[in-house]
């Protein structure tokens, strides 16, 4: 017998290493960096709507928060120093890679 409630998200895996953390954060920039471009290329001020411009860019936001959490997270947890310096410098990218372009 079905209930109707949707099948939970599986749960976070923490089995990173500082190499990965690193490698993850500079894709998940790349993929956001790739559609602000395809964005503002593609789209004008007079054909600019919610559908166009807010709506992927607020699905992109949604789509890095869980994985820029668990990034950030090894900072505040991990025994091991090089894990906490890379998730330190993971989110430290991730900061300077949010505000620039819409602030240049």
């Amino acid at each position: 017998m079905a209930t109707g409630y949707p099948k939970p998200p599986p749960a976070p895996k923490f089995t990173h290493t500082p190499e990965s953390i690193i490698k993850e954060t500079n894709r998940l920039i790349a993929t956001s960096r790739q559609l602000q471009d395809q964005i503002a290329k593609g789209v004008t001020p007079e054909t600019a709507n919610f559908e166009n411009v807010l709506k992927p860019l607020a699905e992109d936001e949604n789509e890095m928060g869980l994985d820029t959490a668990i990034l950030g997270f090894y900072q505040y947890v991990s025994t091991d120093k090089a894990l906490r310096d890379a998730s330190s410098e993971a989110e430290r990218l991730l900061d300077v890679s949010t505000f620039p372009p819409f602030f240049v």
